[in-house]
């Protein structure tokens, strides 16, 4: 059975895809917030400094009202737990995340409206 984080995750997915996920910019470069009612999701990348060869790890952390960590997984966490692909569907998360965070899109429509 999939621990509740897995399910977080995967849900995160499914909805930022759906575009039902409000991805922010943060004052820290490379890092989206969404926020809820009672807590925010932060997701960044971490670079692994023991195998600097090693792609960074996209990590989901969860904080409560008060910006205090709650807990955080990373896809490095998720795949050794079962998670299938974690670090191409965290990358996934990540990518669209900051996609809807910076505007990319509203920013590409007006780049062609320009462009005529």
């Amino acid at each position: 059975m999939a621990s509740k984080l897995h399910v977080l995750v995967q849900r995160l997915i499914e909805r930022t895809d759906q575009g039902k996920v409000s991805w922010e910019v943060t004052s820290q470069s490379g890092v989206f917030m969404a926020s809820f009612p009672a807590y925010s999701v932060l997701l960044s990348t971490r670079r692994n400094y023991i195998d600097p060869e090693r792609p960074p790890d996209y990590i989901v952390a969860i904080h409560d009202e008060e910006g205090s960590l709650v807990d955080e997984i990373s896809d490095f966490t998720l795949n050794a737990s079962g998670f299938e692909d974690a670090f191409t569907r965290m990358g996934h998360l990540y990518e669209e995340a900051r996609r809807k965070a910076m505007g990319v899109n509203k920013i590409i429509d007006g780049l062609l409206a320009e462009l005529g």
